[in-house]
């Protein structure tokens, strides 16, 4: 609870300190007495910084201040609050993948023709290249010769890790057919 400006190296046993690590403290204080006061935070194991004002003796709740270093990067959550990265991207052999840290998903992919069963009811299983944690909303486009009279649509498959992509077709040449999939949901 440090309030007079100036520079502090404080130890992990420190009380009030954003996280228990050896950390640099700024203080940039209005008075001695402590009215108004700003703390910085500089754990020194990390790329992190922290923020906290204090405002006749009360203290406000420690915030990380985000950078180029947290912006990309795994997301986390602990209770629902955001814990890691902001943005986190990748791709798999199932397609593509985008995680923000207020809990939203999106997948994509690119899936030809050639996976269809014709003869097993006209369908193709798509799993996510990322599990959600809930279903999320499918859906999948086709591109496509006009004259092939194709149809397509796409339902749920198991809850959380696909959707399964169902034709109706007058014929079976879908092989030179690109079909788009998209998902969009939850992870926490």
């Amino acid at each position: 609870d440090l309030t007079l400006t100036g520079w502090y190296n404080v130890n992990p046993q420190t009380g009030n300190i954003p996280i228990p690590t050896t950390s640099l403290i700024q203080v940039i204080g209005q008075s001695a007495g402590g009215g108004r006061s700003v703390q910085l935070a500089f754990p020194v194991s990390s790329n992190q910084i922290f923020v906290r004002g204090q405002f006749n003796g009360v203290w406000s709740d420690w915030a990380e201040i985000y950078s180029q270093n947290v912006l990309v990067g795994p997301v986390s959550q602990s209770g629902g609050a955001p814990t890691g990265a902001v943005i986190e991207s990748g791709t798999n052999s199932n397609g593509h993948y985008k995680k923000l840290a207020d809990g939203t998903q999106e997948c994509w992919a690119h899936l030809d023709g050639s996976g269809f069963d014709f003869g097993g009811g006209n369908y193709r299983t798509w799993t996510f290249p990322a599990s959600f944690a809930v279903p999320p909303v499918t859906s999948v486009t086709m591109q496509r010769n006009a004259n092939d009279g194709l149809s397509l649509f796409a339902r749920l498959g198991s809850a959380s890790t696909e959707t399964v992509v169902s034709m109706a077709h007058s014929n079976t040449n879908v092989a030179a057919c690109t079909f788009n999939a998209r998902a969009v949901g939850r992870w926490f």
